[in-house]
């Protein structure tokens, strides 16, 4: 099993379902594009629910305390967190250099 492969088991045991609730696809299953992106950056991202692409966090940055700070301050869903410094995060709207979109 390869590096990307792994991680994506993890992210995929760790996140199973899209933000619809539909399965995530088994690597055999992911675009050849997806699978080099994996290849060539086997972190685990996790799926950021208001578009349903995977998203990798900038560091310093879980998901629990990216929701705990969406309550918080109320938050708008189609904002992501883009970065985080002196104990803040700086919210925008994701571009396609952030995300990775998995076809089917």
């Amino acid at each position: 099993m390869t590096p990307g492969q792994e991680a994506y088991r993890e992210d995929l045991r760790t996140c199973p379902l899209y933000h619809d609730g539909t399965p995530r696809p088994a690597w055999s299953k992911l675009d050849a594009v997806v699978r080099m992106s994996w290849e060539r950056n086997p972190k685990a991202r996790g799926l950021y629910p208001a578009t349903g692409t995977f998203y990798r966090l900038p560091d310093g940055l879980t998901w629990e305390s990216v929701a705990a700070s969406r309550r918080r301050w109320g938050t708008d869903p189609q904002f992501a967190p883009l970065g985080v410094g002196a104990g803040l995060i700086a919210w925008g709207t994701l571009l396609p250099c952030n995300f990775e979109r998995v076809t089917a």
